[in-house]
This record gives structure tokens, C-alpha cells and sequence, in this order.
């Protein structure tokens, strides 16, 4: 998946349990205790966060690609 930069989703849960892998990009995500993570290229994250308030994601810098592998 190819996001631009700028690209911003709300609020929102993870839609399945699911390794990101981030390519050629920096991106946070805001999870919903308010913490802020910032992620580059080559970063790998387990999002779990399939119920609730979910989390805040956002690409800072060029367009970014995105692998996601779905767990379970």
C-alpha cells in the first residue's frame, strides 16, 4: 500500500492483529493513551489494538510504503 505524504487517518482500531512494515518512509502513530511513536524505514510493529478507541496514524515525509501481514 502506497500513502502520500500529509496522509492522515483518525482515529480508528487496527482492522485485524497484523505486522506493519514500513518502507521509505517516516510515519507516527498516536496511540490512545496519547504517546506518540515515530517510525522509519525498515521498522517492523505488531498493531493489536482491534477494539476501542484505536490509534492515529500519519506519514511526515514523502510517500510511504506499507506491508501489513495479518496474524490468526
Amino acid at each position: 500500500m502506497i500513502l502520500p505524504k500529509g496522509w492522515y487517518g483518525d482515529w480508528h482500531p487496527s482492522p485485524h492483529r497484523q505486522y506493519v512494515i514500513f518502507f521509505a518512509c517516516e510515519a507516527e502513530i498516536t496511540v490512545s493513551d496519547g504517546e506518540t511513536l515515530h517510525f522509519k524505514t525498515g521498522d517492523i510493529i505488531l498493531l493489536e489494538d482491534t477494539t476501542g478507541k484505536g490509534h492515529i496514524s500519519r506519514i511526515m515525509e514523502g510517500d510511504t510504503a506499507i506491508a501489513t501481514v495479518q496474524l490468526g
